[in-house]
């Protein structure tokens, strides 16, 4: 799964790199606190955090998913001038087999983050199977009726 704070530039440009830093720190903790020991985690560019669950179907990841959401949602941060303000994420998650590859992994992962991002923002939403076209038999290619 792929997640991505949500308006994380603007809380840099408005309360400053040491807040944005705060923020990160923060949400890095629930990340810990929600994974299993075996479950892998690690920020993934500049405000995305990734996770890499072995043996996780696309359900628990959708489950682990919303568990961090809604946790990341109930933080409650301060600015420095000790204002109370709260930060969201959006989540896309992807399943081995359905995607066979890493790389195919994670670009389902990240497509489905944003898709999220493009319905609204702070909600999850999990990669489809890839659907391979199904082959058509030409007319020519009917095989004939048996004889019994």
């Amino acid at each position: 799964m792929i997640a991505d704070i949500d308006d994380f530039k603007s809380i840099n440009d408005r309360f400053g790199h040491q807040t944005g830093d705060e923020v990160l720190r923060q949400v890095a903790a629930v990340f810990t606190d929600a994974i299993r020991e075996l479950d892998l985690t690690g920020r993934y560019g500049g405000e995305e955090i990734a996770v890499v669950g072995p043996g996780k179907n696309l359900t628990g990841a959708r489950g682990l998913a919303e568990k961090i959401r809604a946790r990341i949602e109930q933080l409650e941060l301060r600015t420095p001038d000790g204002d109370l303000f709260q930060v969201t994420a959006s989540f896309g998650a992807a399943c081995f087999p359905a995607q066979s590859s890493v790389e195919e992994l994670v670009a389902a992962a990240d497509a489905a983050l944003y898709e999220a991002k493009r319905n609204g923002k702070n909600r999850v939403v999990t990669a489809t199977a890839k659907r391979r076209p199904r082959k058509h038999a030409a007319a020519d290619e009917v095989p004939a009726p048996t004889s019994a």
